[in-house]
């Protein structure tokens, strides 16, 4: 309840009273028709920003709405706030867009008590306050907004902005999944899985997953792909799980493109077949392990079943393994060079990778190395380099390429 001055006679007066008790004012029907104008500007602005009857026209949509919401209106207030995040129809401003949140906030919109707490979370308000996020997160969650649910829920399995608490965190988790938010039954199997707040139950998982993965989320594709695989929670059926792995494969899920490459390699759920195998194994690799690419670069350089020979392929894929340290890569992307095979001959570039490679103990690297100084390609022609280098390979051939040295050397 708040106080407000009757015109007539200048006495306070109850906004929710009917008439003012000395003069007998209607202040209530005053109350009212200021009411219905202020959410006729915000209904303008709404007509105009989503071009209900009217041509679209932002600036116009913020000025309806700058006018409702400094009168006080929540959703205009809401909706003030959204264009100034968002740079519609006025200059992008996260400190103006908190400032409105705020206010519509206050008033209890659990929309804008979302959105404030996302600016929070994210620390676009200058400072970022989890304790603030949880605390709109919160606030809008407890008005049974669904997505703020989910927020409250993670951040109690995070621990951010409140203490760890999986049991809380699955509370939440439950009543955004049950309004039909994918994260969150993601997020709830998960926990059934691991039994963190709830009971360990696969049948449980499965079922979340399914509700999520049914959404298209990829991550839950990808696990209920491994239930069925493993017959966790569900009767274990190859065929399901390819489907399901294809599904989140086709999305990006790079942990779905490897299982599904090799459902492809072993004849599992789909008729065996190198090409898929490979062609699933390769978009794998491309968000995946050094490994990974090296195994890409090694099929291409030799040549496997219906993958014909490509060195320039080779050299690619080696050269992402390799960028990231992996020995193998670099010693053979050198080797590469070395022969010019898919790349310029460049003999300075081949001393490059293999010393990167030596250097992490590879004895072929090593050896090439010292076969460079006794010849002088790509780097000054060194008899002693040369000694040095087949000597920290150590094998039967530097020995003799020692020998055969001192030979010249007398």
């Amino acid at each position: 309840m708040a106080l407000i001055t009757c015109p007539e006679c200048g006495q306070s007066v109850s906004d929710h009273a009917d008439a003012c008790p000395k003069c007998g004012y209607p202040v209530g029907a005053m109350i009212e028709k200021q009411k219905k104008d202020v959410d006729d500007l915000c209904n303008l602005g709404c007509k105009y920003l989503n071009g209900d009857g009217v041509s679209r026209d932002y600036k116009k949509a913020a000025e309806y709405f700058r006018n409702a919401a400094e009168q006080g209106h929540a959703i205009a207030q809401y909706n003030l706030g959204l264009m100034y995040e968002l740079g519609d129809g006025v200059p992008q401003s996260y400190s103006n867009a908190f400032s409105w949140y705020l206010k519509a906030a206050e008033q209890g919109l659990a929309r804008a008590q979302y959105d404030l707490a996302s600016l929070y979370e994210r620390g676009k308000t200058g400072l970022q306050s989890y304790m603030q996020a949880f605390y709109w997160y919160l606030r809008a969650a407890e008005q049974n907004d669904p997505y703020a649910q989910a927020n409250v829920g993670l951040m109690y399995i995070h621990g951010n902005g409140v203490s760890k608490d999986y049991k809380e965190a699955a509370k939440w988790l439950l009543k955004a999944s049950e309004q039909g938010i994918a994260e969150a039954q993601f997020n709830l199997a998960a926990q059934y899985v691991h039994g963190d707040g709830v009971p360990e139950n696969k049948v449980e998982a499965a079922k979340w997953f399914t509700k999520a993965a049914m959404q298209g989320h990829p991550d839950a594709q990808f696990c209920l792909g491994m239930c069925y695989r493993d017959g966790e929670g569900v009767l274990q059926d190859y065929s399901e799980a390819a489907e399901w792995f294809s599904k989140a494969a086709e999305q990006g899920n790079g942990s779905a493109q490897l299982k599904l490459a090799y459902m492809y390699q072993d004849g599992e759920g789909v008729p065996r077949s190198y090409e898929k195998f490979f062609e699933w194994y390769q978009k794998a690799a491309e968000h995946g392990t050094a490994d990974m690419q090296y195994e890409v670069g090694a099929i291409y350089n030799d040549g496997k079943e219906n993958v014909p020979r490509n060195y320039e392929k080779a050299a690619e894929w080696w050269s992402k393994a390799a960028k990231q340290g992996h020995e193998d890569a670099q010693w053979r992307l050198g080797f590469l060079y070395y022969f010019g095979d898919g790349v310029p001959k460049n003999y300075e570039r081949a001393v490059e990778w293999w010393l990167k490679a030596a250097e992490q103990g590879s004895t072929a690297a090593q050896i090439y190395l010292g076969d460079a100084y006794e010849n002088g390609k790509g780097v000054p022609q060194s008899y002693e380099k040369a000694i040095e280098w087949y000597r920290r390979a150590g094998d039967a051939y530097s020995r003799q390429r020692i020998a055969e040295i001192w030979k010249l050397l007398e």
